[in-house]
């Protein structure tokens, strides 16, 4: 069985400064990685560009069978098949509760957001209010 997620050679730098030399990974589904490291040592680069928030300089990454490259049709299905949850949610401290709980299921592929959240569950926006600690939903 192919790996769900497979990066090959990728090389990334920064002004001159490589972050990630040629670094290649296969992860089956099921598994569960961590990266973990010294400051410097690539974690936070090979997060963004396989969830393609940054481009690598060389090397690519599959997911699910498809290329993570570009904006064309196969980076939309890789990118698609990926979801991120960051550790410092800067964004939701813009957001109501009702856009903090909204926003990543709207960023989430046609065929999997859920549709009409907030009228299946009338008390999803208390909910969504006592979860993010906001006063306003």
């Amino acid at each position: 069985m192919p790996p769900l997620l497979r990066i090959e050679s990728l090389h990334k730098a920064y002004g001159g400064q490589p972050a990630l030399v040629d670094l290649s990974l296969d992860v089956a589904g099921g598994e569960i990685l961590g990266f973990i490291g010294p400051n410097g040592a690539g974690k936070t680069t090979t997060i963004k560009i396989v969830a393609g928030l940054a481009f690598a300089d060389a090397g690519q990454v599959v997911v699910d069978g498809h290329r993570l490259e570009g904006h064309g049709p196969e980076a939309r299905a890789a990118r698609s098949a990926l979801g991120l949850l960051p550790d410092r949610p800067y964004l939701y401290d813009k957001l109501t509760a009702r856009e903090s709980c909204s926003w990543p299921a709207s960023t989430a592929s046609r065929a999997r957001r859920p549709s009409g959240t907030w009228r299946r569950w009338p008390r999803a926006s208390a909910w969504a209010t006592t979860w993010t600690g906001r006063s306003r939903a």
